[in-house]
């Protein structure tokens, strides 16, 4: 089982309260016709704006509205993958085991020396038994969540390579 720290909570907490309170901020200032509300984008770009400003360093946002408009706030740079890839990864993976009518609690046996001890792995924390038996759904948990490298890295090994998961990535988008 997963274990949040209380520094995870909080910035769970946090996102929360952004996912609801920026929403109901717009949507409050927002205008009304015959359609019912008309939500500006430049409200979300302002409020957006404001949010990022308040902390260090760059942060880019960018958002799709209604499918059409798009806000974007400070997207002159270009910024670095990071973790994002692991939320590609995880697309794949469920779209091959819902496609081979596989279950996400498929059982997978990971052996300790497979895995590096040298990267960001909650997982390999959390287990120090020689070998560790965690389901499919465990895995994507440690990679989405927690950002575990090392699970994400098995799982391009022995479920969905990098390649297939960029290829399936690239079906999606138009």
């Amino acid at each position: 089982m997963i274990k949040f720290s209380k520094t995870h909570l909080f910035v769970l907490s946090i996102s929360l309260i952004c996912l609801v309170a920026i929403p109901m901020h717009i949507w409050s200032k927002s205008t009304k016709n015959s359609n019912g509300p008309v939500l500006h984008p430049q409200l979300f770009t302002d409020t957006i704006s404001e949010i990022v400003a308040d902390y260090p360093g760059e942060i880019g946002v960018a958002v799709i509205i209604n499918n059409t408009d798009t806000v974007a706030v400070n997207n002159k740079s270009i910024y670095p993958m990071m973790s994002v890839f692991k939320l590609h990864q995880a697309l794949a993976i469920c779209n091959d085991f819902d496609n081979k009518g596989l279950s996400l609690d498929s059982l997978m046996t990971i052996h300790r020396d497979e895995l590096d001890s040298q990267t960001w792995s909650p997982m390999m924390k959390e287990h120090s038994e020689p070998v560790i038996s965690l389901t499919v759904k465990e895995l994507l948990c440690y990679t989405l969540i927690l950002s575990d490298n090392n699970a994400s890295n098995f799982m391009f090994k022995k479920l969905v390579n990098a390649t297939q998961t960029d290829n399936f990535i690239a079906t999606l988008i138009p």
